[in-house]
């Protein structure tokens, strides 16, 4: 059985809810949303943000949510090819289930590992489960082992994170120990590695419209 369009469901939309143009969250218990708001980068001691090329995503989160993709996609695009993680992330959605743009599994394992790589909590679970499943890549059992487990890892105590360690421990039967070992290393080594975002005057079109 394929775990990966249940994990993008309930993990990626359902669950974890909309990113672009969220403001803080009152909950501080919440470990999911404090990771994925007020998304910055800190460059020499100056932090860079990407709320100028937030602005108005609100409107393609709500059409996306519609299944209007025509109006949804383009503003996606645009932030992830500016490096904006959770454009990133959305387009590794939209192209594994080609919502608005042609079905491309090696195109959302593509965006789903730029924005893993960037430590987006979002990306790891999809990321694990392509891995997993050979889909858009090769079957690799070490690296579905590693993303999983790095996902756990940002999880509190919670179903979420439950039904991630059975994941992962379905992954671990497929692998010996020293594969587990070098997995479970592999994940503790993890940095990420965060793209600045743009100057927003170096960008012309930095409303979406």
């Amino acid at each position: 059985m394929r775990y990966l369009p249940i994990m993008l469901l309930t993990l990626c939309l359902l669950a974890l809810g909309p990113a672009l143009a969220e403001g803080p969250s009152d909950d501080e218990g919440d470990q999911v949303m404090t990771i994925d708001r007020e998304w910055s980068v800190t460059v020499d001691g100056q932090t860079r943000t990407w709320a100028a090329f937030e602005r108005g995503t609100e409107i393609a989160w709500q059409a996306f949510l519609d299944g209007d993709f025509r109006n949804a996609v383009p503003v996606f695009s645009r932030l992830a090819e500016m490096g904006h993680p959770v454009g990133e992330w959305l387009m590794g959605i939209v192209y594994y289930r080609g919502q608005g743009v042609p079905m491309d599994k090696g195109l959302s394992f593509a965006w789903f590992l730029k924005a893993a790589e960037q430590g987006y909590f979002r990306a790891f679970a999809p990321l694990a489960g392509m891995y997993e499943n050979g889909e858009g890549t090769a079957v690799d059992t070490g690296l579905a082992y590693a993303w999983y487990n790095i996902a756990i890892s940002r999880l509190p105590e919670s179903r979420e994170r439950n039904d991630l360690i059975r994941l992962r421990e379905r992954v671990a039967a497929n692998m010996t120990n020293p594969q587990i070992e070098s997995a479970q290393k592999r994940a503790n080594n993890f940095v990420p590695n965060p793209i600045i975002p743009p100057d927003p005057e170096d960008v012309q079109t930095a409303q979406p419209e």
